[in-house]
């Protein structure tokens, strides 16, 4: 299978599975952490309804919103690639020929996500990796994506 083929369905397995959770998953985390501890037990005997405070409702609506970077930052980080492209059998490579770090390869993960989420940097990724060339991605962090079978011994 082509290398394109390849990420195209790495990008779709990442997109799948970050909708998933961010549909089906996150929501019910949330409502469980909202409303679970839904009584005063300051008062025993008499049940009062506690609402959580607004830092809380704040941070679990900011993980919400971020959770998608957060993800990809810490899967990227620790394991240099997305779900996707350890599914399809890709791996990143620097240009250097060096071990990238794990603060590079969130960080890649992450922007990696913001230009798929934004239309026309995936429109540009798309037309310059089916045309052979880099995505934006792999030009501002000085990647390649390469199949992993390329280089044995790594």
């Amino acid at each position: 299978m082509k290398i394109v083929v390849k990420r195209a369905f790495a990008v779709v397995i990442d997109l799948t599975v970050i909708g998933i959770l961010g549909i089906y998953v996150i929501p019910w985390i949330m409502m469980a952490v909202l409303f679970l501890n839904t009584t005063d037990q300051s008062s025993p005997g008499h049940a009062q309804l506690h609402f959580p405070g607004a830092s809380t409702v704040l941070a679990l609506t900011v993980s919400f919103l971020f959770w998608p970077f957060i993800w990809s930052a810490i899967f990227g980080g620790f394991f240099k690639s997305s779900l996707g492209k350890i599914i399809m059998g890709l791996k990143v490579y620097t240009n250097a020929a060096y071990k990238m770090s794990m603060w590079r390869g969130g960080m890649r993960e992450s922007f990696r996500i913001m230009e798929v989420v934004c239309t026309v940097g995936a429109i540009l990724s798309f037309i310059n990796v089916v045309r052979g060339y880099k995505s934006i991605t792999d030009m501002i962090f000085e990647t390649t994506v390469l199949d992993k079978r390329v280089f044995v011994n790594s």
